[in-house]
């Protein structure tokens, strides 16, 4: 989990905890208070970032530990984003 969450950036995390919670690029941008493009540039970036992580750990975990851990995950996004 840790290795995830240490990938990403602080407007990586928001991005994320948004986007996975359902809101538009134009929330998005709102949100970071950048342009539309801005925000989906950064919202691409975010998830390229989190892939990148996740591909790093995923092969050594089978379907049952992937669907934990993702959804440690996006709890942890959600933790952070009430701080």
């Amino acid at each position: 989990m840790q290795h995830l969450m240490d990938a990403l950036l602080d407007a990586d995390k928001l991005a994320l905890h948004l986007k996975l919670s359902g809101a538009s690029d134009a929330q998005l941008a709102e949100r970071l208070a950048v342009s539309r493009p801005t925000a989906a540039n950064q919202r691409a970036a975010a998830f390229d970032r989190l892939r990148e992580a996740w591909n790093s750990i995923a092969a050594d975990l089978g379907p049952e530990q992937a669907s934990r851990l993702a959804q440690e995950f996006f709890w942890q996004l959600e933790q952070e984003e009430r701080r």
